[in-house]
């Protein structure tokens, strides 16, 4: 093999001198490159002297390893690489076996401890059988000098290598451990830049003795330095780069496009998306020629869903992901978004305890027939895919799952492409499976885990619709043809490449067995991606981050750094260009208004400018449509009144405090909340929603307390004495009634039921705590008589025009006869301040305290003495809103409040009565003022900010 330096750039040379011998094939690094150079040729006739060129004759370093650096021997087949990996899996159940019987087969590279769990070792294990040939005869070697330095390892690796010969047999070989024959080849071959292949040092001393092959490789003396613009932080670098790429094609006269400039990116599965995003606001055309595996982010995923499926036991989350994935044509989309909803109504978040919670929430939910029978028909189907015995059985249940639930007519282009290249690695497996697994009696525990293993170990890139800039991956595109070359991210990590030969030896083994590692190939590419540095009308650009998304970094030692003035960052003068940063600019009134727009730009102003009215101070409509009003009046007269009341009763608008507490400042809120009850419409399905706690808590005390004509009262002790026990088995029945009570939204829920049932304790100890301090004779309402428990109350106000609604926690009466009304909270209490009218200004934030003093109040000649909020978990915390034994908080005292809380629920009145429930858009005076919220406090805590455009304002114009 001849050994000739050559300068990079000189590539065209050797292409031009070599085109006119039929007989010499080129061999480049990658595909990328060949194709590059072949176009070259074409595009170039003057520089490379032809006009057309066969492509046989550009091949890639891994086609040639197939092709011509292959041994043959005469009636033996080489081993498939997918056969290596079933021998494996057999060796690691064989292993596992063994552990069990007490006698391991290996020690060390698969640790007993995790021998029944050790499919995950196979890939690992199969890439490294090719190489064993070669450490096994320099380990021989080196045992034969050191007996004593064999250890575990040593000795798995020596009984895998034996049992892999043994497998071989007399039927099969290891390519990788035979010669190739060069001596009969006619070609001659030419090898640009092996020091980028990993594993040429394999194949160098094989072709040391071939004359018929020249490699070209770099020169030892470097003619250019390199050097590298250091930015501040990666939004800088990406942002700097998009525009360096414009101001290149737009200063290069028409001679450069942006099919002409290559971006390589390390690290490009994370740097992907913003790189994508900065391409397309900035308009550049660009294609990612970069794979993806078969199993993200296409119809390939179905088999990662279908194995998740399995592997939860039919979660809500897999089947969800499953049943919804749009990636595949499902026959009846509309009955899978059922099945997710009702799964997400009935809490199906996972099976617990055994049984299938899908199948016994949907059978008790009494409404679910359709949803359930699908769901009974995707389970089985599942359970035949990734329980198939064989590959062939696995490709008949995949067939029979697609004909059952997909559409075949809508396949996109994309989603059949991805399936048949799917269905082509089992095709070969079923092939696999006929022509080696059978008749070597091999076994596989899951042939669909080593199916989709496969397929998550494969990837695919469509072909490109659309042309531009190309982005690579680092490494892939070092040798190629393109006259601009832009590399980013060139930090000492990303760019470090370390080949360790026998790499599945620790490094103090491989040095013993004189095994050196080498970063040779890091500086390598970094001078092959350099190459145009010093021609005409083409550059090389690197560029690396301070701070990147994994941290802080410095830059490769090979560069040195650029120079930029003092007090700037490397292209800077492009910002001058860059239209997305100057209409931020002008819209923050930094500067003047930008002198280009992009065509996106122009569009969304376009579209923001006929959406929009001008007229600041034309008149707004306030009032609501016809439909919205009728439903307000259901809410707030039909369905507050019972049957069989009055025709008055019927007609009378009723207010309850939740209605005024989300009226006010915002009337609008009220709408989307109480009236028409928009929902963020989410799949995400919880155990419990965040209320259930302090719902069952209330409910369990209203159980409680409707068996109490007084209460009991807490003794010196802290209990109740006699009555302790009694007292807590009534707590426990009470709490079983009221976890099993059917207005609670989990009581169709099996696994929520079953859940708390087993917490139940928790609940029980919570009341009885609670009851312990809220029954303390001085200092609670033990002995007090219980007028009501969860009372549902309405009074007409002074002048009958609307009524006054609520259900009232508990009403208690002491020895006096004092009324007390108690209002429970699970564990925060409001703030005295909040329940009373502020003295200035006489605005009210919390609506409860009042409301439930006036139903009181004008229902019962006995007026309200106290009222007091007690926390149930945060045991003794009270607060007392009203008390006759405290001068300042008096009833007489509240009586402002209660002015106030009237002066809002007449304001609600007259705005819900006249069809007028809008906020005001400015802060007004007198009773305007209440429902003028202000865009800060209000609006932006608001969870309807996204839908009501009450919030923004753009250009001095509220939207």
């Amino acid at each position: 093999m001849k050994r000739i330096e050559l300068e990079p750039a000189r590539i065209a040379d050797v292409l031009k001198e070599n085109l006119g011998q039929e007989d010499v094939v080129f061999v480049f690094p990658t595909d990328v490159a060949l194709v590059s150079w072949a176009e070259w040729c074409v595009k170039n006739p003057q520089a490379s002297g032809v006009k057309a060129v066969a492509l046989e004759r550009f091949i890639a370093w891994d086609t040639f390893k197939e092709k011509y650096a292959v041994a043959k021997e005469s009636g033996r087949h080489a081993v498939p690489a997918v056969l290596r990996k079933v021998f494996v899996r057999n060796l690691i159940e064989e292993n596992a076996a063994a552990v069990r019987s007490g006698k391991s087969l290996f020690k060390s590279i698969v640790h007993p401890q995790f021998a029944d769990d050790a499919d995950s070792f196979a890939d690992w294990i199969a890439k490294n059988l090719p190489l064993l040939k070669t450490w096994y005869e320099k380990f021989s070697r080196y045992a034969s000098e050191h007996p004593e330095a064999a250890d575990d390892e040593d000795e798995d690796y020596l009984t895998l290598y034996r049992r892999y010969v043994d497998f071989l047999g007399d039927e099969m070989f290891e390519p990788a451990w035979l010669v190739p024959d060069f001596t009969e080849e006619r070609k001659k071959f030419i090898i640009f830049f092996p020091e980028q292949l990993e594993d040429f040092d394999e194949y160098e001393a094989v072709f040391a003795t071939a004359e018929n092959i020249t490699s070209y490789v770099l020169p030892e003396k470097e003619m250019h330095a390199g050097e590298v613009f250091v930015y501040p932080d990666t939004r800088t670098e990406l942002r700097r780069t998009a525009l360096c790429i414009r101001d290149i094609v737009g200063k290069s006269g028409g001679e450069l496009s942006y099919e002409d400039v290559a971006l390589h990116v390390p690290e490009l599965e994370t740097y992907r998306p913003y790189i994508e995003r900065e391409l397309t606001n900035y308009r550049i055309p660009f294609v990612v020629r970069s794979g993806v595996r078969f199993t993200v982010g296409s119809a390939g995923s179905i088999f990662e869903d279908i194995d998740e499926c399995r592997k939860t036991d039919y979660s809500y989350d897999s089947v969800r992901r499953l049943v919804l994935d749009g990636r595949v044509p499902w026959k009846n989309k509309a009955l899978n978004e059922s099945l997710v909803r009702e799964g997400n109504r009935l809490h199906c978040i996972c099976n617990y305890g055994g049984g299938d919670v899908w199948i016994e929430s949907l059978g008790k939910s009494g409404r679910s027939e359709r949803e359930l029978e699908l769901y009974k028909r995707v389970k089985k189907s599942i359970e035949a895919v990734t329980g198939a015995k064989t590959f062939e059985g696995l490709r008949t249940a995949w067939l029979m799952f697609k004909n059952e639930f997909l559409c075949d007519d809508e396949f996109s282009v994309e989603a059949n492409n991805v399936l048949g290249r799917c269905i082509a690695e089992l095709e070969t497996l079923v092939a696999i499976e006929k022509d080696y697994i059978v008749p070597l009696d091999l076994k596989l525990r899951s042939p669909f885990s080593f199916f989709i293993n496969e397929l998550r170990s494969k990837t695919y890139r469509p072909q490109d619709a659309l042309s531009g800039l190309s982005v690579f991956d680092y490494k892939v595109a070092s040798c190629a043809a393109y006259p601009v070359n832009i590399v980013i991210n060139c930090t000492q990590d990303a760019l470090t490449v370390v080949r360790k030969p026998l790499g599945f030896l620790n490094t103090q083994k491989r040095r013993a067995l004189g095994i050196r590692d080498s970063d040779a190939a890091s500086t390598a590419f970094i001078r092959l991606y350099g190459k145009f540095n010093n021609a005409d009308s083409a550059r090389s650009i690197f560029s690396c981050s301070e701070r990147t998304f994994s941290g802080f970094a410095i830059p490769h030692t090979y560069f040195d750094i650029a120079p930029v003035e003092k007090n700037h960052t490397p292209f800077d003068e492009l910002d001058a260009n860059d239209f997305i940063l100057n209409e931020k600019k002008w819209f923050l009134s930094e500067s003047n208004a930008p002198r280009a727009l992009s065509d996106l730009q122009k569009v969304q102003y376009e579209h923001w400018k006929a959406s929009s009215d001008f007229s600041v101070n034309a008149p707004r409509p306030q009032s609501v449509d016809a439909g919205v009003k009728k439903t307000i009046d259901y809410v707030l007269k039909e369905r507050r009144t019972p049957n069989g009341s009055s025709s008055e009763d019927a007609f009378a608008i009723k207010i309850s405090q939740s209605d005024m507490r989300d009226f006010f400042p915002c009337p609008r809120k009220w709408i989307f909340k109480s009236v028409v009850k928009l929902r963020e419409d989410s799949l995400d399905a919880s155990l419990f929603e965040k209320y259930d706690q302090g719902n069952i808590n209330h409910k369990i005390l209203e159980l409680l307390f409707k068996t109490f004509d007084t209460l009991p009262v807490t003794g010196e002790d802290g209990s109740f004495g006699e009555r302790e026990n009694d007292i807590r088995k009534l707590i426990k029945e009470k709490t079983g009634e009221a976890i099993r009570d059917k207005s609670f939204d989990f009581y169709q829920s099996p696994i929520a039921l079953r859940v708390l049932e087993e917490q139940s304790h928790k609940f029980e100890k919570i009341i009885i705590d609670f009851l312990h301090e809220f029954c303390k004779k001085e200092k609670g309402f033990g002995g007090c008589r219980v007028v009501s428990t969860e009372a549902l109350c309405e009074a007409w106000e002074n002048e009958k025009r609307y009524k006054y609604f609520g259900k009232i926690d508990c009403i208690l009466s002491d020895d006096a006869g004092r009324i007390i009304i108690v209002d429970y909270k699970n564990t925060s209490l409001p703030s005295i301040a909040s329940c009373r009218a502020d003295e200035t200004t006489g605005t009210l934030d919390n609506f409860q305290c009042a409301m439930y003093v006036t139903l009181w109040n004008l229902t019962d000649p006995v007026k309200v003495d106290k009222m007091v909020f007690c926390s149930i978990k945060n045991v003794g915390e009270s607060v007392a809103v009203i008390d006759d034994e405290n001068a300042k908080k008096t009833p007489g005292s509240y009586e402002p409040t209660l002015s106030a809380f009237d002066r809002y629920a007449s304001l609600f009145y007259e705005r819900v009565e006249n069809g007028n429930p809008e906020p005001l858009r400015s802060a007004l005076r007198g009773d305007d003022a209440l429902i003028a919220p202000d865009v800060y406090s209000d609006c932006m805590a608001c969870d309807f900010k996204t839908i009501c455009r009450t919030a923004y304002t753009v250009a001095s114009h509220k939207l």
